[in-house]
Parts: structure tokens; sequence; C-alpha cells
């Protein structure tokens, strides 16, 4: 018999944000394997799910396989960042490709975000 396969890595699962020990950061993937780039609707849903049940100050969406996203998509961003502020919660952007990296340089609400 075949060996079983690995699990896919944490970033590529559907799986909700791992419980955050001694008040870490929620880290949220943003990649979806499924849609093969950002899904907005899964990080969204994972959001909520985050809010509800930690008592983190920090949520850091984790960007790893992301190269690009749309205009919409940036401001979708920068309106997470202002609710979360709002609600006296911080938001990083972790695992930025360099060219993601250089799109979100241009937007100076979601420059300052990148870890």
């Amino acid at each position: 018999p075949a060996a079983p396969r690995p699990p896919a890595p944490a970033a590529m699962r559907h799986d909700p944000p791992a419980p955050a020990a001694n008040n870490a950061p929620a880290v949220i993937a943003l990649f979806s394997q499924d849609s093969g780039g950002a899904d907005f609707n899964l990080l969204y849903n994972n959001l909520i799910a985050a809010l509800k049940t930690r008592t983190t100050q920090t949520i850091a969406f984790d960007c790893g396989g992301i190269q690009y996203l749309s205009d919409p998509e940036l401001e979708y961003l920068e309106k997470i960042h202002r609710s979360l502020i709002s609600q006296n919660r911080n938001l990083l952007l972790v695992n930025c490709s360099n060219e993601l990296g250089d799109l979100l340089q241009r937007q100076p609400e979601l420059a300052s975000l990148i870890r």
C-alpha cells in the first residue's frame, strides 16, 4: 500500500486560524489553493471566526502565494484595516512576495502593514 500523503501546508488548507498563544497574532491565509489566488470570501469567514474566538490584538494575513491584487481587492484590505483599527486591533501583512510588496508600497495605508 502507498504511504499516506503528508497534510497540505496550513496556508493551503481551509482550516480556521490556529489558536493564538500568549496573545500571538492570529494568522489567516489569503491564498486559497482552490481558487488559485486570493480568496477574500474565505479570508472574511476566517477573520470573523478569529474575532469571535480570540482576544489577540493582532491579526496577520499570510499573503504567501499571492503575486498581485486588483485595485478593488486593495481597497477591501484597506476597509478591513480600518474596521480592525476601530476595534482596537492591528493588522499585519506577512509573507508578501516581492511583486506584492512593490504593489502594496504604492498604497500608504497598506505599506505600513508589511512585515
